[in-house]
């Protein structure tokens, strides 16, 4: 046993020097820039991505998959193994607690290496030389205006389906090699987005992810982008954009969701314009909602029926998968960003306004 000991415990000293690192870099964002996001990370996630990139699916999405049924299998091998050496029953349960805690040990340690340090780098608004400063309600109107006369335009120009809703010009590989080259053009303005990540991937159990209130997941341990392509179309490249920021180590809600709008405007496909800004005006609208209802009346009346058609068929998806294991997914992805300095949680996902006026003050 003492021998046991040797072999296995030094592995669990990943979890007091992962802590004590991890408050390192929260006290210094520019250490935790200079040396982990453009030094260690950028070096790990460039040749993982470009591994996993060779692989035309989700590799995460099976990782998942088996993790899940090898951590049942663990779990129902100790008890069985406990119970069947009643004579090592203490001694059986103390070797398989220590493998364990050793797994998620190691486990602890590549989260942190392949993402976690990345939260506590320093925020990419600042990178971006903007300055976010309390707005009144007349800054956020005149955003939100900005927006909306960009989804009326673009609406206009995409395709439809039979429903009357916004459809994707292209297949879903194409949508994504659009997305990646959008992205990859905002390095010239913003040097700290490296390019050179292979394009996102769609998830094959995409329904699965609707009913867990997901519209996309960055897996750090295959370094890959993933999208779940059940979504409606509008959402899809603006999501897919949205996990390619994460890609770069910039895992803040609201900066993700920002650089998706700021690479989605950008780009040459009006698809890609038209998500963005749509995703951008929804969001505005909700904060203006909460601000002035008389203005947010402006607004909707100003908003094209193209555009109204597609965010009720998105409010009329998502509301079908309402219910407890949505209720369950929400709070544990809250839980997450919580734990790892995003105080606000889910609601960071619309801290984007914050930044989206700021940009256009600028």
């Amino acid at each position: 046993m003492q021998t046991y000991k040797l072999k296995r415990w030094w592995i669990c000293l990943i979890f007091p020097i992962g802590f004590l690192l991890t408050l390192l870099f929260k006290q210094f964002p520019q250490l935790t820039e200079q040396v982990f996001s453009r030094g260690i990370y950028r070096v790990l996630s460039h040749v993982l991505n470009w591994i996993t990139g060779l692989l035309p699916f989700s590799l995460a999405e099976w990782l998942l998959i088996a993790f899940v049924l090898g951590a049942v299998a663990y779990l129902v091998y100790g008890v069985v193994t406990v119970e069947r050496h009643k004579g090592e029953r203490k001694w059986r349960a103390y070797r398989w607690g220590v493998n364990l805690l050793c797994a998620l040990a190691v486990l602890y340690g590549a989260f942190l290496l392949l993402c976690g340090f990345n939260y506590y780098r320093v925020p990419f608004y600042q990178q971006a030389g903007l300055t976010i400063e309390e707005s009144g309600v007349e800054e956020l109107y005149n955003t939100t205006q900005i927006l909306l006369n960009q989804v009326n335009e673009y609406r206009a120009q995409v395709q439809e389906d039979e429903l009357g809703v916004m459809a994707l010009s292209g297949d879903s590989k194409q949508t994504a090699q659009q997305a990646k080259e959008a992205f990859n053009a905002l390095e010239e303005n913003y040097p700290v987005l490296y390019s050179g990540y292979s394009q996102p991937k769609e998830v094959f159990f995409s329904r699965a992810m609707s009913y867990l209130n997901l519209s996309g997941v960055f897996f750090p341990f295959t370094a890959e982008a993933n999208v779940n392509r059940d979504i409606p179309d509008y959402e899809i490249p603006y999501t897919y954009c949205h996990e390619l920021m994460h890609l770069r180590g910039f895992m803040r809600e609201d900066e993700a969701n920002f650089a998706a709008f700021l690479a989605c405007i950008g780009s040459d496909s009006v698809d890609l314009r038209y998500s963005g800004a749509l995703m951008a005006l929804n969001y505005c609208m909700n904060a203006l909602y909460s601000a002035d209802r008389e203005l947010y009346a402006q607004i909707a009346g100003q908003l094209c029926d193209g555009a109204w058609r597609d965010m009720q068929y998105g409010s009329e998806y998502w509301r079908q998968f309402e219910g407890p294991i949505a209720q369950v997914s929400t709070s544990v992805n809250d839980a997450y960003l919580k734990a790892n300095d995003q105080q606000h949680g889910v609601q960071s996902y619309g801290l984007v306004v914050d930044l989206l006026i700021a940009y256009y003050r600028q």
